[in-house]
Order: C-alpha cells, then sequence, then structure tokens
C-alpha cells in the first residue's frame, strides 16, 4: 500500500511539473502575441510594462529551466526572439522618428548621410 501511495504522489507530482512548464510556454507566447498586436501603438510607458513583464517571464524560465522538455525550450525560445525583435523594431522606428526630424534642420551633405542611415533603419524595421 505505501509504493501504491509513493507511485501516486510520484505522478502527482510529475503531472503538477509538467503543467507549470506548459502553462508558462502559454504564457510566453500570450504575452509575445499581445505585444506584437499592439506594439505599433504602445507608448515608452506601455514599453517599461512590457520589458517588466517580460523580465518576470524569464526569471521564472530561469528557475524553471531544468524542468521544460526540449519541446518547450524551443517554443520558450522563439518567444524570446520575436520578442527581442519587436524591441529592436520599436527602437528602429522611434530612431528613423528622430531622424526624419533632424533631416529637415541639416545641411544637403549631412542630409544624405543621415538619409542613408534611416534607409538602412527602415530595412532593419521591414
Amino acid at each position: 500500500m505505501k509504493r501504491l501511495s509513493y507511485i501516486i504522489a510520484l505522478a502527482a507530482l510529475t503531472l503538477i511539473l509538467c503543467s507549470w512548464t506548459t502553462l508558462l510556454v502559454k504564457r510566453f507566447e500570450h504575452f509575445v502575441d499581445k505585444v506584437e498586436k499592439n506594439a505599433a501603438t504602445y507608448t515608452e510607458e506601455d514599453w517599461e510594462k512590457a520589458n517588466e513583464s517580460f523580465s518576470d517571464l524569464m526569471k521564472e524560465y530561469d528557475e524553471d529551466y531544468d524542468k521544460c522538455s526540449e519541446e518547450q525550450h524551443d517554443r520558450i525560445d522563439k518567444c524570446i526572439g520575436r520578442y527581442h525583435a519587436l524591441v529592436v523594431k520599436s527602437g528602429a522606428d522611434d530612431t528613423l522618428k528622430e531622424l526624419n526630424e533632424v533631416l529637415s534642420k541639416v545641411s544637403v551633405k549631412v542630409r544624405s548621410i543621415l538619409m542613408g542611415l534611416g534607409s538602412f533603419l527602415q530595412n532593419l524595421k521591414d
């Protein structure tokens, strides 16, 4: 009887740990999907909140890293990559806006240099 109780307890613990890591994957995916959907309208404050939430998720991932399966690692790693791409793209948008403001105030030589940089950032954004 003790042996059966031990096996049931071990199975329950395994199920709980698998459910927790599956939930973590879903939370990552939901978070990145939400950011991706709304990133174009995010303010500086929105990005600060998003970065804080992302940091919290990363802490959980770090704590539970050994409990995740290879598939879960792959899914979370893809989410991390997508989030970083959104952050870079957002920064490129902001830099592009600032460059356009500067372009209207500078000489032709400097303007052509800045336009080249703007073109590079536009390609990065796309």
